[in-house]
């Protein structure tokens, strides 16, 4: 039997917005948000230094984009004899010059990357070239362009990627200290893990917007479902802080970001019971960064307008025939993409053995199945129109253009923003119920993940140093292969222990949800701003407890408990009274 929704009298404006002073400052949020950003940035670090410069998809352009725009060009002139997106940029020219280095083992996985040239070295004024990624929205280029300014070419891009890496983990390392603070589900760090896909911890140390673009999402997708789902209370302001500013950065971050917002918040509207809804309506906090979201949303469909930024190259064979048709292949289309979701790196030249394509998605379907199987009416229909999106959207944007453009207009780390929400949507809507299954089967995928990256990791650094049709072992030394910085007997020692961290981050939140003290204590006062806090606030044992809750135990999403006190992960933790 599922538990009644909160009423409206057990939310307040008030419960949202006036902060509540708290006893003590304990190591929740912060501490798990600093120890999974350390853990994420050594991995995306290690991935970068494993993949040679400009093996990233697009990486040359989009390195050209970012040191045009620091030296003054907001939005690149029509190149000469060209059609948009192609446009002209002036940048130094080892810049120009360094978008040839992957030719000779692009698309050719068969060939390790040591056969490109030394990158080109040397200062001198600036040149012409071309771009087709220069009307691309410009607030990624302007964080990540600043060493193209103080340091040698070589340095410069190295930097950019480290701080690409540094903006993504961030990102993604605040998801998880959400999910470990904030939200009592015991399949959201399992949905988490496996959300941020290889892809996108390859993504996150390239010098492209997507990596970007993916890990905001996932850190609005996971804000955004524990606002909609945090029991018995109004969120608190914090998390609607947090939630503010990464939708504000991912609607401003690409040209269809936007859109990805737009679904983000429909789904919080659909998943928020109507007291809440009513309660965050008449919310200042709340009202003034929906406010911002929807202003930055509106600055980048502008943007998009204004400079034809949604303007691709074409891709792929035409599609001809009746409508019905160009919808069917491009639905087949879309449907290939993915195996690009889990991870197709490099120039699509880089793939894992089919055992982690095959691995990694059962996993994600059974967290999507337990959150259908162990959801609410309410979260099942969410889940079902979720799928939906996945699958019209995708199929939208492409049979849009595949009669003028090509099918191949769309990637899978094109929609992988969208995607996300399927697996974190499934992890929350499953919610408290069949808690033991919940944490096996997170145990399970946080353990599948551990080892299709560690795989996946070791095959691509092989891909990179003798070839697909190299030795096995990546460490080997062959004629004319590729030696990464540090070495790849380095690399892959610290990326396996980077993983096996990564592997106890995860299994220690998802054991912190499991432990029912731990789902009982999940009270909100780890933000300073959050309601509830302070020495008066009332505990199980007090007279102001018991009155607050007149029913045989307290209530936390629908389940009594008979332990309070205890300890989580991110410290001690006390549950407060409903509402």
């Amino acid at each position: 039997m599922e538990p009644p929704e909160p009423t409206a009298a057990a939310f307040s404006t008030a419960d949202v917005e006036k902060p509540v002073a708290t006893s003590r400052r304990r190591p929740g949020l912060f501490a798990i948000w600093i120890m999974s950003s350390v853990v994420l940035f050594a991995m995306i670090g290690l991935w970068s230094l494993a993949t040679p410069l400009y093996a990233g998809p697009d990486e040359g352009v989009q390195v050209i984009r970012a040191v045009s725009l620091l030296r003054g060009e907001l939005a690149g002139p029509a190149a000469p004899g060209k059609s948009l997106p192609v446009v002209a940029a002036r940048v130094p020219r080892p810049y120009a010059e360094a978008v040839a280095l992957p030719r000779c083992f692009m698309f050719r996985p068969w060939r390790s990357a040591g056969c490109a040239p030394r990158f080109p070295s040397g200062g001198g004024g600036l040149v012409s070239t071309t771009t087709y990624v220069g009307h691309y929205p410009p607030l990624y280029y302007a964080l990540v362009g600043t060493p193209s300014y103080f340091l040698p070419p070589v340095q410069a891009v190295l930097a950019m990627r480290m701080l690409s890496d540094l903006v993504s983990a961030a990102a993604l390392g605040l998801a998880f200290a959400i999910a470990g603070t904030w939200s009592s589900s015991v399949l959201l760090p399992a949905g988490l893990a496996v959300s941020v896909t290889p892809m996108a911890i390859f993504l996150g140390g390239m010098v492209n917007p997507s990596g970007m673009e993916i890990s905001l999402a996932v850190l609005c997708w996971t804000a955004a479902l524990v606002v909609a789902t945090v029991p018995d209370r109004a969120p608190p302001v914090g998390l609607l802080r947090v939630l503010g500013v990464a939708a504000s950065l991912l609607a401003v971050t690409r040209f269809a970001s936007p859109l990805w917002v737009a679904c983000v918040g429909l789904v919080l509207l659909a998943l928020t019971p109507p007291a809440r809804l009513a309660a965050l309506a008449r919310s200042r906090p709340a009202i003034r960064w929906a406010a911002a979201v929807i202003g930055a949303a509106s600055a980048c469909a502008v943007w998009d307008v204004a400079t034809r930024a949604f303007l691709v190259t074409p891709a792929g064979p035409k599609a001809t025939g009746s409508t019905a048709h160009v919808v069917e292949l491009t639905a087949v289309y879309v449907a290939s993409l993915a195996e690009e979701v889990v991870g197709v790196l490099g120039w699509l030249d880089t793939r894992a053995p089919f055992a982690v394509y095959v691995a990694w998605i059962a996993v994600a379907v059974a967290i999507v199945a337990a959150g259908a199987a162990l959801g609410s009416k309410r979260g099942r229909t969410v889940l079902v129109g979720l799928v939906l999106a996945g699958l019209t959207i995708p199929t939208a944007m492409v049979a849009s253009h595949a009669r003028q453009q090509g099918l191949w207009l769309l990637q899978g780390r094109d929609v992988l923003p969208l995607l996300v929400g399927l697996p974190l949507t499934a992890a929350v809507v499953a919610g408290q119920k069949h808690r033991r299954l919940s944490s096996v089967l997170g145990s399970v995928a946080v353990g599948a993940v551990w080892a299709c990256l560690l795989v996946f990791f070791a095959e691509a650094l092989r891909r990179y140093t003798v070839g697909v049709n190299g030795p096995l072992d990546p460490l080997v030394r062959v004629t004319g292969g590729w030696t990464p910085p540090l070495g790849a007997a380095t690399l892959l020692f610290s990326f396996t222990l980077a993983d096996g961290a990564y592997l106890a981050l995860g299994l220690a939140l998802t054991r912190a949800a499991y432990r029912p003290a731990a789902a009982a204590e999940r009270r909100l006062d780890d933000d300073p701003d959050g309601p509830g806090a302070g020495p008066d606030a009332p505990t199980p044992h007090s007279p102001a407890a018991d009155a607050a809750s007149p029913s045989e135990g307290w209530q936390y999403g629908g389940g009594a408990v008979s332990r309070p006190g205890g300890r989580g992960l991110g410290g001690v933790r006390r549950m407060s009274a409903p509402g």
